[in-house]
């Protein structure tokens, strides 16, 4: 079979190709195809960005605007749903309320925070309209980890210094224990007084307080304004409000049809599916389908667990005289117990654990050194002051016998074999449990609610701080790994007694890489011809 050779012109605005088959000589003997594709570039910024290799998408500017969009109109909905919830009631503000200046305004809403104060319905209407203008920054869980870092120093990146801008408002208003309007209205008028021409120049606009602060201003409002109207401030009233109508935050579409199948464990099954047939009716057609297991994330003690024993195992150490120096069982033991335990183990550290200090390693063990359980480590630095709780950082496995199916590569040969693997009791083990706890919950309070009631934590330890601790640790950042849990069940206690992980999927009968070998590179069949990509394919 004659070889080709596929030529790439990569330019400014596009991206040309030719495939050319080569003779026995090795010369250019047959153009075989050729064309281009040209990249869609609307200014000079957007050609200069594409030439200096930036991430550019064409569709990038178009999609900022459509959130735009969605975004504003979203606020529109909302406004429309208040005005109609205060009509109602009769809290509707009129024109003269909505024209007030901005001083009157905020001045205003710091009146209605004041107990003791009473304002009529329509100007507490106007209240709640200003507050639904401007609702604050509403923090995420990741946002907690992203101003400290791992090892608790402070991060130096924008998104981090933007959080804790954010932050230092709210201690602001902690400490002066002031609601936002009542500080808007004092820095308004203290601007006023300081200008020789008694204008403004103090710009709200660029100081931002998180939504629990608007959130606790409503709240210290209703508390003091419903005094004076009981039968309109009831409490499903000011429920409905705030947690429907002003407030209120569509939740995210869930995204866990993105996580990838795990390569060891999908499978594939021809199905048929029902589709248009492009005349207005429906047809069955055949359609394979894969299906399986998704790969589990970074985070899960299973696969830290997993990761831990693959690095151990795959340890190269020698001595000075040229030979190999094994790692006993008991010693991989240790060092196990070390790295579950550390977050991360060096190479002088790790010949001072084995007692050998002329011991020479691969220059990726003798560089990095070896990582840690970074979940089991982080948690237990968040119950390191609480004692009751250290029994959460346990996590005991037990193993089954299982029969599993070997191929022979060179025979063909088909054997059984009986294997240990872990058993699903891992999920009930109290580690586990206490990760997907923090892994799987967003909301701080559903959080504190799952700590109580399914790890029988304590109310007042929680309130303490605990809480805050466990609620900074983002477990979904590390991402997803590439194994799923169930075939980390088979695979980790081949681990454990000592295999390699190629060695290890071998003894489960799964071939530890796609990757084909010399042979199969020899023996595949290429084509005659590439196929044409279609476009956006």
């Amino acid at each position: 079979m004659s070889k080709h050779v596929l030529g790439l012109d990569l330019g400014v605005g596009s991206i040309g190709w030719c495939l050319i088959a080569l003779d026995a000589q090795g010369d250019p003997a047959e153009i075989l195809g050729m064309g281009s594709r040209v990249v869609p570039l609307n200014n000079a910024t957007d050609a200069a960005d594409f030439s200096i290799g930036k991430a550019f998408t064409a569709n990038q500017e178009r999609t900022a605007r459509r959130t735009m969009r969605r975004g504003f109109a979203r606020y529109q909905l909302r406004r429309y749903r208040l005005r109609r919830e205060l009509e109602k009631v009769g809290m509707l503000p009129d024109a003269a309320l909505i024209q007030l200046p901005l001083l009157e305004l905020w001045e205003l809403r710091e009146r209605a925070a004041t107990a003791g104060r009473r304002l009529t319905l329509p100007a507490r209407g106007r209240v709640l309209c200003h507050i639904n203008q401007k609702r604050g920054y509403r923090h995420v869980k990741s946002d907690a980890a992203a101003i400290v870092g791992d090892e608790g120093e402070k991060k130096k990146d924008s998104n981090s210094a933007y959080l804790a801008g954010i932050r230092a408002n709210d201690e602001k208003l902690q400490d002066e224990h002031k609601t936002v309007g009542q500080y808007f209205a004092e820095q308004l008028r203290q601007s006023q007084s300081e200008s020789p021409t008694g204008g403004i120049s103090y710009r709200i606009k660029d100081q931002i307080f998180s939504r629990q602060r608007y959130i606790d201003e409503y709240n210290q409002i209703m508390a003091a304004q419903r005094v004076h109207y009981p039968d309109v401030l009831t409490d499903e009233f000011i429920r409905m409000l705030r947690d429907e109508v002003i407030f209120m935050q569509r939740p995210l579409k869930s995204c866990k049809h993105l996580v990838s199948l795990c390569e060891f464990e999908k499978q594939e099954k021809v199905m048929r599916v029902q589709q248009d047939d492009g005349k207005g009716g429906r047809q069955l057609v055949e359609r394979r389908v894969k299906f399986g297991p998704k790969v589990a994330p970074k985070s899960s003690p299973l696969f830290q667990l997993c990761r831990i024993y693959e690095a151990v195992n795959n340890i190269r150490l020698t001595r000075p005289d040229g030979s190999p120096r094994d790692i006993t069982p008991e010693e991989r033991a240790k060092i196990v117990a070390h790295l579950q335990s550390s977050a991360s183990l060096s190479f002088a550290a790790l010949k001072k654990l084995l007692k050998e200090k002329a011991l020479i390693a691969d220059q990726l063990t003798s560089k990095s050194g070896l990582k840690g359980n970074t979940t089991r480590v982080a948690l237990a630095t968040a119950l390191q002051p609480y004692p009751q709780y250290h029994h959460l950082l346990d996590m005991e496995l037990e193993t089954r016998m299982m029969t599993v199916q070997l191929t022979d590569e060179e025979t063909g040969e088909v054997t059984e074999r009986e294997v240990a693997v872990v058993t699903d009791s891992y999920v009930r083990q109290p580690l586990y449990r206490l990760w997907h706890i923090l892994y799987s919950i967003e909301e701080r309070d559903a959080m504190r609610r799952a700590l109580i009631t399914q790890l029988s934590m304590k109310e007042e330890d929680l309130d303490g701080g605990l809480l805050d601790q466990l609620y900074r640790l983002d477990f979904v950042k590390p991402g997803y790994g590439n194994k799923s849990a169930k075939f980390i069940c088979k695979l980790l206690p081949q681990l454990q007694q000592g295999l390699g992980y190629s060695e290890a999927c071998t003894a489960v009968g799964y071939r530890h890489s796609n990757s084909p070998t010399s042979e199969e590179i020899a023996e595949r069949t290429l084509l005659e011809k590439i196929p044409l990509l279609q476009r956006n394919e």
